[in-house]
């Protein structure tokens, strides 16, 4: 009879046993020791058989007023047997308060065979030690900052910037010699003066009347070329970009320098107009409408070509203030108006550089003076520091510092030609003592440096 008690409880006991091993958890620190402000790892491993639904805790600094929790991984789970399988985390914690602390247990809640519980690890204990200090000595002053010295990886960046600097300006530069063979040119001889933009103006408007297009209904390319030429002219003679401008910026751009003829402004007016509807929305204007586009043309051509004082300009009267100040010019100490145009008969000219400085967000297209260049003087003479000056502060605006700064590396080796507009502001002063006042007596810079 003993016997078969002890058999019973035997058996009583291996069945609550294994009902009480349905789930176990375990949590251990890195170490139970460490400095103030050091992290360590809580390391949470939990096993569990198949049917035990388990929720682990939301980690936050609320579990211990002593420990602040600085990152939380993700569970990992790995099955130990057919029956059972294993989660681990890792808690990566730290603590800022000095002294001995008791961590409490983690709990986690758990449903077996319907039946709610909760199990909880064991307590832990942390131990946080504070930095030793020597009271006998005086407290440091704080040490200087200290500076690292150059390396390798800084200088790699200023070659690699000044290489490819140097690249482009090479481009630029085979990119013009090659366009200069094309034409068998010479790369450094300056070219002969160009023609005045009225004559090549007046010449276009006569091809375009021979070819006859809008009579054979090629209407679209009739007022395509026409505003071409006009605009062409108005660059030439006025220093406007007219060629990438709207019609509406063109007209602004003439009243802004000082161009007061209204009755040409508003002709000019209605002709964008018109090639803009037959461009843009295929309008077919009356064949009267077409002759006087072509009118209008000429007569603006004519009415403001160099040669001809403007209509609103008495013949008598000086130049302001502003406009002698634009015409400045470089390079003509000791020359008198005279031997100015004897020179420019020669083949001598006046140019003009564009150089180009950004400043990340912002991208500054500048222009140089006024330079006089003697005949067979290569234009580069004059604009190398122009080049340089674009090299070094151009490329780096966003986005158009590298497209102007390209822009101005070619515009160097040739400068803009503004031959035409200063010969006739000398041409059209009333006497040499106002003649002089559109010619700067200073040379360049080399000369300003011996005086």
């Amino acid at each position: 009879m003993n016997r078969s008690i002890i058999i019973l409880c035997f058996i009583f006991v291996t069945v609550a046993g294994a009902g009480a091993q349905s789930i176990q958890v375990n949590a251990r620190l890195d170490t139970t020791v460490i400095l103030i402000g050091d992290q360590i790892n809580l390391r949470v491993e939990l096993e569990k058989k198949n049917g035990v639904s388990v929720r682990f805790p939301v980690w936050d600094n609320s579990w211990s007023p002593h420990i602040e929790v600085m990152d939380v991984s993700e569970i990992d789970s790995v099955r130990v047997s057919r029956e059972t399988v294993r989660f681990t985390q890792n808690v990566l914690v730290t603590s800022f308060d000095s002294g001995r602390h008791e961590l409490p247990p983690v709990l986690f809640p758990f449903t077996d065979n319907g039946q709610a519980d909760t199990i909880a690890t064991m307590p832990m204990f942390l131990e946080v030690l504070t930095m030793p200090v020597d009271t006998l000595q005086q407290i440091a002053d704080i040490k200087p900052i200290y500076r690292l010295p150059i390396g390798w990886e800084d200088v790699r960046r200023w070659l690699l910037a000044v290489a490819v600097l140097a690249a482009l300006v090479v481009l630029g530069f085979a990119v013009y010699a090659r366009a200069r063979r094309k034409h068998h040119q010479p790369f450094f001889r300056t070219p002969k003066p160009v023609e005045p933009p009225h004559v090549i103006a007046l010449r276009e408007l006569d091809r375009l009347r021979g070819e006859k297009l809008w009579q054979n209904s090629r209407v679209k390319e009739y007022y395509t070329r026409l505003s071409d030429i006009v605009r062409a002219y108005i660059e030439g003679r006025f220093e406007i970009n007219a060629m990438e401008m709207t019609s509406d910026e063109i007209l602004a751009g003439l009243k802004a320098s000082d161009f007061e003829d209204n009755n040409l402004i508003d002709r000019l007016q209605r002709f964008f107009s018109l090639s803009d509807l037959v461009k843009f929305a295929k309008m077919n204007p009356l064949p009267d409408e077409n002759e006087t586009s072509l009118l209008d043309g000429y007569l603006f051509v004519n009415r403001t070509k160099i040669d001809t004082p403007p209509k609103t300009e008495e013949p008598d009267a000086a130049p302001d203030a502003a406009k002698q100040q634009r015409l400045k010019i470089r390079g003509v100490a000791g020359k008198s108006p005279s031997d100015i145009l004897n020179e420019v008969n020669s083949g001598a000219r006046f140019v003009r550089y564009s150089y180009c400085v950004s400043l990340i967000a912002f991208t500054f297209k500048l222009s140089s003076p006024v330079y006089f260049l003697r005949a067979n003087e290569a234009p580069i003479r004059r604009g190398w520091i122009f080049l340089l000056i674009s090299a070094i502060f151009g490329w780096w605006g966003i986005p158009w510092g590298p497209v102007y700064t390209i822009q101005s590396i070619l515009h160097a080796f040739k400068g803009r030609d503004l031959t035409g507009t200063v010969i006739h502001r000398i041409n059209t002063a009333p006497d040499a003592a106002v003649r002089e006042m559109y010619v700067d007596t200073s040379d360049d810079f080399k000369h300003k440096k011996k005086q």
